[in-house]
């Protein structure tokens, strides 16, 4: 009898469990949920496979920056600034993983940063329509990705006060864009900017860096 009372308890217990709105919404969405991952988890896995192929516009009324820009924009030189900021930072590691790190960096920059973007740089009249040139970043295009319209400030070259106070650019970007392409951008533009600064005084930028650079290196004790 006492057996039979604890699998009637016990019977009793499963169906208002069973009965209740919670365990059958519970029961209904699991699978929904399971399918839902099923589709989403390879594309999320994936996103940082693709190939970002974009078009950045540039309102440059100096003239010297947009040369400096394509150049900056170049696939070579993009993962070159990669493998330049990864050794930066791989100087600042312990000795084991640095040794460790080397042999893959190329591989985990990939994985970090994503693929190399391709990046087309076209350069618009010294005086649009601002407002229309902005309308261009959320309009649709099949052929290439509208990532950016930068509008290069007149002293960003040249100092405008003569004490070396210079200008840089304003940066509009489309919403959702991914903040590793923004931060691709802002180094390219950064790069760009201070090349041009380099040949308006007919100055060797990487002779100037030869002579300023100074390898960080990691105290011995003895």
């Amino acid at each position: 009898n006492r057996m039979r009372n604890i699998l009637s308890i016990a019977k009793r217990e499963f169906l208002a469990t069973v009965a209740t709105r919670a365990f059958i919404i519970g029961l209904l969405i699991m699978p929904v949920f399971g399918g839902l991952l099923v589709l989403v988890l390879p594309r999320l896995v994936n996103v940082r496979n693709i190939q970002v192929q974009g078009e950045i516009r540039v309102i440059d009324v100096t003239g010297r920056i947009t040369p400096e820009l394509k150049k900056a924009f170049d696939p070579d030189r993009i993962a070159a600034r990669r493998r330049e900021a990864a050794q930066q930072a791989l100087t600042k590691t312990p000795q084991q993983v640095r040794q460790h790190a080397e042999a893959s960096v190329e591989a985990r920059m990939e994985e970090a940063l994503g693929r190399i973007p391709d990046i087309t740089v076209s350069q618009r009249p010294a005086d649009p329509n601002i407002e229309q040139e902005k309308k261009w970043l959320n309009a649709s295009s099949k052929e290439r990705t509208h990532l950016a319209l930068v509008i290069i400030h007149p002293d960003a070259v040249e100092s405008a006060d003569g004490r070396g106070l210079f200008g840089a650019y304003d940066l509009f970007v489309p919403p959702k864009l991914d903040d590793r392409i923004d931060r691709e951008i802002q180094q390219g533009l950064r790069e760009a900017i201070i090349n041009a600064r380099f040949n308006a005084r007919s100055m060797d930028k990487g002779a100037i860096d030869a002579l300023t650079r100074v390898p960080f290196v990691r105290s011995v004790t003895v």
